[in-house]
């Protein structure tokens, strides 16, 4: 059903019973990592209860990150734009793209938003976040959203309205698998990568330029430390595993979703799922006879990290070093049944063949001194982005 109640969702938070408990749960988390926790407003819509979103950022002292369609992000305060670390905008690409994906109208209208934004607000990072499938073209669309400008822009002095940029395939976990999105992989979606990559490597070569394309600054950064521990390896000494990384998202490694009810998950797609109902930020909720299952606990941040992990075929996978592991809602539910996950990690070990490839003039690049390595530190999982499309 489509309905919040069938949906598991709830309607709407009541700060009074949520945020005392919310303060609670925030302090065990800084007690443990010794950190400030990062907050990410995710929907829906969060900017549909704008009041409830500001509330938040007035009450915690945390690092605040929104993921927004736009469309009403002008409304959002000056000092509150400046207070996110990272905006992140859903916009697919070229104009008739979102507009027939989102609706007539959409992208003229994030694209002004975005743009007003930036004129008013020091904003510290915006991305763009996009969704890819039959229709879209991965380098047209990512080649479209880096060279948009922010207003007062020229030639010789370029401002890219995002700063950055990615995007995750729309698969729809749906069972079985669209019969034609093999069939745009192959024609569209991988030799658009493909293309992708040289001229990002390109516009290193020739202009001292990282493009901030996100799942190829990541994944490069593994590929060179691992190029790099492989030098430093005595010649007759056998190769050593290499690390586990965790699912790049960091979904039930040390990412975590509430809601705003109080309930504790890993993926935020995955509520109303047993499996993904970690605990409650309180014991008293209104949704605990959902699933009986579970003890009406309440979760310490402590006994959270790495409690969520991907099932086969990932552990075994050959590139999981490099990967982290295919999502964690599609690993635990397989709606799309094994051709159909196959058929996605294929796209993956396309992207990743490609970055290994060139690789090497990458990391000469780096060397001779003609492209800094600062780019390749972006903390993409820390602002919440998806290095694995």
């Amino acid at each position: 059903g489509n309905d919040p109640e069938e949906m598991e969702m709830p309607i709407r938070p009541n700060p009074e019973e949520l945020l005392p408990k919310l303060r609670a749960f925030l302090e065990r988390d800084r007690e443990q990592t010794q950190e400030k926790p990062i907050l990410v407003f995710y929907g829906g819509e969060p900017l549909t209860n704008w009041p409830f979103v500001k509330l938040v950022m007035d009450t915690f002292d945390c690092r605040f990150i929104l993921q927004s369609n736009s469309t009403l992000l002008d409304t959002v305060p000056t000092d509150y734009l400046e207070k996110f670390e990272s905006i992140l905008v859903s916009i697919d690409g070229r104009r008739d793209v979102v507009d027939r994906n989102r609706g007539e109208g959409t992208y003229d209208r994030v694209v002004k938003n975005c743009t007003a934004v930036r004129q008013r607000a020091r904003v510290k990072n915006m991305v763009a976040r996009g969704c890819c499938m039959e229709g879209a073209a991965v380098d047209e669309e990512v080649r479209h959203l880096m060279s948009l400008q922010q207003a007062g822009a020229d030639a010789a002095h370029p401002k890219p309205l995002f700063d950055n940029v990615y995007w995750q395939l729309n698969t729809g976990f749906d069972f079985p698998m669209r019969e034609s999105f093999p069939i745009w992989v192959r024609d569209s979606y991988n030799p658009g990568i493909s293309r992708l990559v040289d001229e990002w490597v390109a516009a290193m070569r020739d202009h001292g330029r990282v493009a901030g394309i996100v799942p190829f600054v990541a994944l490069m950064k593994t590929l060179l430390e691992q190029a790099a521990e492989d030098r430093a390896r005595p010649a007759d000494a056998a190769p050593a595993p290499r690390p586990i990384i965790p699912i790049r998202c960091g979904i039930g490694h040390d990412t975590f979703s509430i809601t705003t009810d109080g309930r504790l998950g890993g993926c935020p797609c995955g509520i109303g799922e047993a499996w993904n109902t970690l605990g409650y930020t309180h014991p008293k909720n209104r949704y605990l006879g959902r699933h009986p299952d579970l003890e009406e606990i309440v979760t310490p941040a402590a006994s959270l990290p790495n409690c969520l992990t991907v099932r086969e075929p990932c552990p075994s996978c050959d590139i999981r070093d490099v990967c982290g592991g295919r999502c964690v809602y599609a690993s635990k539910t397989k709606y799309w049944g094994d051709e159909g996950f196959d058929a996605v990690c294929a796209t993956v070990r396309h992207l990743v063949a490609e970055l290994r490839r060139v690789r090497p003039e990458v990391e000469q690049l780096i060397v001779e001194g003609r492209v800094p390595r600062a780019p390749f530190e972006y903390p993409a999982q820390e602002f919440s982005l998806e290095i694995i499309p």
